[in-house]
């Protein structure tokens, strides 16, 4: 998809806390409709997960710029094969014409994913989105959204697959849809 005047650029482990500031205000805008609803949106506890979430293993997040604002990012890291093994196993039980290797495999964790709300909706999010899964290694992705996001129904047109609903790997995490891709 061609998104003009939209700059994607990546970014590892050590260059990504040097965007932090800028993703706030973008996390903070696109998820104003649960954050005074739910305390683990709330921005303070984004930067504590976005502190936790570079610490894993791959770690890569895409930032899109158009004139030189920051409009979205997404970011995620990959989970290790013995770490992967539960997501393989409700894969196979929830979804059991979904091809899955004999040995468990890497799986790319998408872990946020936001775009200023004034710029959704022009391809620029998708853009994002494809940027940051082009050319992972792992055969798959997972991620995990609010059942009532109407990112969700992006994200499945975008070929991702509800694989379950669950708890959020954080304490104080809510319900989620956990979704996966393909990748290969």
């Amino acid at each position: 998809m061609s998104t003009p005047g939209l700059l994607l650029e990546h970014h590892d482990a050590a260059n990504a806390p040097k965007m932090l500031d800028l993703m706030v205000p973008v996390y903070a805008a696109s998820h104003a409709d649960i954050i005074a609803a739910d305390p683990f949106f709330h921005p303070d506890k984004f930067r504590e997960r976005f502190d936790s979430h570079i610490q894993g293993a791959g770690f890569e997040l895409v930032t899109g710029t158009l004139d030189g604002q920051l409009i979205g990012y997404a970011y995620g890291c990959r989970r290790v094969a013995d770490r992967a093994s539960a997501i393989w196993d409700k894969i196979r039980a929830n979804l059991p014409g979904f091809p899955t290797p004999a040995e468990p495999e890497p799986i790319f964790i998408f872990m946020e994913f936001a775009v200023d709300p004034g710029m959704q909706g022009q391809g620029h999010g998708h853009a994002i989105h494809n940027a940051l899964l082009a050319g992972r290694r792992e055969p798959i992705a997972n991620l995990f959204v609010r059942p009532e996001n109407p990112a969700r129904n992006k994200y499945m047109r975008w070929g991702w697959q509800q694989l379950a609903r669950e708890k959020g790997p954080f304490d104080d995490a809510p319900i989620f849809d956990s979704l996966i891709k393909s990748l290969s």
